[in-house]
């Protein structure tokens, strides 16, 4: 396991509570649905977090229209794929090329 070394904050005196961002282990992954229209329409993408629990603040920053979904292996399944091909059935009809990345 690695320790993350946080560096120092300067904030005012006030403030209780300094959020801040760090990574986590090397092992975990987002997979990272991309779908792609042959007409060249933007479709969101689909995260899958490696987590037994979905929370909507998983994607705050995410593009309009994104999902969010899990799996405890941390990798795509039939299930999810099809999640996945239920949320780009949203938009018109075309070809869709489907992408994956970890």
């Amino acid at each position: 396991m690695t320790v993350q070394n946080t560096p120092k904050v300067l904030a005012d005196k006030k403030q209780r509570q300094v959020g801040q961002i760090v990574s986590a282990e090397r092992e975990h992954l987002v997979t990272l649905g991309v779908t792609i229209s042959a007409i060249g329409t933007f479709i969101p993408p689909a995260y899958v977090f490696p987590r037994a629990k979905y929370q909507d603040h998983f994607i705050n920053d995410a593009a309009e229209g994104s999902i969010g979904l899990t799996s405890k292996t941390e990798w795509i399944n039939a299930d999810l794929f099809l999640n996945v091909l239920k949320h780009t059935k949203k938009t018109p009809d075309a070809l869709r090329i489907l992408q994956f990345y970890c």
